[in-house]
């Protein structure tokens, strides 16, 4: 994020990119789940989940091997593609 205050336009560009295609994916993420997240009530909700769901959730939810074990559990894209 030092290339925002460095005023490097590529650098804080391709972050700003990264950022925005984390949240695009999350987004999809949680549109596969079964109970889909409430809506934000407003900026402040916005970004205390934001974080909640970057810092705690996501890595608890991959350090309990929950990750791996949804991963090998899904039917893979060709077996759906086949349909």
């Amino acid at each position: 994020m030092s290339a925002i205050a460095q005023r490097k336009p590529l650098p804080a560009l391709m972050w700003v990119s990264l950022a925005v295609v984390s949240l695009g994916l999350q987004r999809q993420g949680h549109a596969l789940e079964a109970k889909t997240p409430a809506p934000f009530r407003n900026g402040f909700n916005f970004m205390t989940r934001l974080y909640t769901e970057q810092f705690y959730t996501f890595p608890k939810f991959v350090l309990s091997g929950k990750f791996q074990e949804n991963w090998l559990a899904a039917p893979s894209q060709d077996a759906q593609t086949r349909r």
